[in-house]
């Protein structure tokens, strides 16, 4: 099974959207994920376990889902919460397949490091065809221009891996333009229905990428790896998020100082990189700066959001307006298939989830950051985990992604494989040896 689930990790982010019925789409993803641990949990019983060990990371991954699932009784629109919490059941699953398949109980520093090379294979080499792909539509508006590139996407690419019905509404609510000093940029959005949701991707696997060449003594054919961390760098920068750009920047300092004593230049040019976002030459610069120009709409309607969001907390902070319902609290007459969410996770979860949620999701943040960031010594692995999830921790900040699939998902493979290093350093095993060279 360890192969087929490799196989799964690989197709993450291409995931087909079935149509199977007019109005419906449904990721292939939540599909295979849901059969595959099916098909986990038959080979359990046939072998007499009727159950498997659940990690204190798992636990709060299930005390989630039960408090999402305690918000319903407090929802306008049952149904839409229904589907949104049937969802989380399809995605969640991951975690528990990649933990208990793959990095199963019997773990040492050795065999840790060798499956991490094989799932950080899948995860990568999948990566550098999403990241060829953005990089290759961003620079296609310069030769065939911006409208007809546009139009090949929106056409043949978008409802592919999106869905027909989703691929109406992204392309209705499309950010996909963005204008920077007066020009008009067709934004980086790959096999993504945005450019925000391949920012978050790109973005969370940018320090992985990273410390995964720091690893590895990569040859033949996988030298082509030591390119991902570039490609995933400068296609970050070409989905002109800002949020993007702000999780970069934190992510990438984190890096460089935890990793400044062992890999000292690396470091530095990690530093060196943040430049492009400082010198103020480029569209990437000043799209950045953008950011602190508390006149521009989007940022005035943004921090209106925000207001509008601690005022629904407010009113519902115990049981929350029900997961899936928040956009009912601001349009009552919308259809589920809308653009509204609080434009940041954590007011998205209080709003929605009510102070359970929100409160596990802080308990889990921190007993991961309590496991990584302090201890004596933090090696190379621990520091590219830490530097992932402040990626997602800060982006998140300006944007909600975990209702795409393929970010939930790598968030589930990302918290596996964080769960599977935090019990070897439990074991009192030798740490050092993880993530050496």
């Amino acid at each position: 099974m360890t192969t087929w689930l490799l196989i799964l990790i690989a197709y993450l982010p291409f995931q087909i959207a079935f149509n199977p019925v007019e109005g419906i789409d449904l990721s292939s993803l939540r599909v295979f994920i849901i059969l595959f641990f099916l098909v986990f949990l038959i080979k359990q019983l046939k072998n007499k376990r009727f159950f498997f060990e659940i990690d204190f990371m798992g636990l709060c991954l299930i005390a989630f889902l039960f408090a999402s699932f305690v918000s319903l009784f407090n929802a306008e629109n049952i149904i839409w919460g229904l589907r949104k919490l049937v969802y989380f059941f399809s995605i969640f699953p991951l975690y528990f397949l990649v933990r208990y398949i793959i990095f199963n109980s019997k773990l040492s520093a050795n065999n840790f490091n060798r499956k991490f090379k094989k799932v950080g294979l899948a995860l990568l080499g999948s990566s550098f065809f999403i990241s060829l792909i953005g990089l290759f539509q961003f620079f296609s508006q310069f030769i065939f221009g911006i409208k007809k590139v546009y139009n090949f996407f929106a056409i043949n690419i978008l409802p592919v891996f999106s869905g027909i019905s989703f691929s109406s509404v992204v392309l209705t609510y499309q950010s996909w333009l963005v204008n920077v000093n007066g020009k008009d940029f067709l934004r980086a959005i790959s096999v993504f229905p945005d450019s925000h949701m391949l920012s978050f991707y790109c973005g969370m696997l940018l320090p992985l990428s990273i410390i995964f060449v720091l690893i590895y003594r990569l040859s033949g054919f996988y030298r082509l790896f030591f390119l991902i961390p570039f490609l995933l760098f400068f296609t970050t920068l070409t989905t002109f998020s800002r949020g993007g750009y702000f999780g970069v920047i934190i992510s990438l300092i984190l890096l460089s100082v935890l990793l400044f004593n062992s890999y000292r230049k690396t470091a530095v040019v990690i530093l060196l990189s943040l430049l492009i976002f400082i010198v103020p030459i480029t569209p990437f610069s000043l799209r950045f700066y953008s950011a602190f120009d508390l006149s521009e709409h989007s940022n005035l309607e943004r921090i209106k959001i925000w207001e509008k969001s601690l005022d629904i907390i407010g009113k519902n902070i115990f049981t929350g307006t029900g997961l899936g319902n928040y956009s009912l609290n601001i349009v009552s007459d919308i259809n589920y298939r809308n653009p509204i969410t609080s434009h940041n996770l954590y007011l998205d979860i209080f709003s929605e989830a009510g102070i359970l949620g929100f409160a596990i999701l802080l308990i889990l943040g921190f007993w991961i950051f309590k496991n990584l960031l302090f201890k004596e010594k933090i090696n190379v692995f621990a520091a590219g985990v830490i530097s992932s999830f402040a990626y997602f921790l800060s982006h998140s900040f300006f944007e909600t992604s975990i209702y795409n699939p393929v970010i939930l998902g790598l968030i589930m493979i990302i918290l596996a494989i964080t769960s599977a290093y935090i019990s070897i350093c439990g074991l009192r095993t030798n740490i050092n040896s993880l993530g050496a060279r």
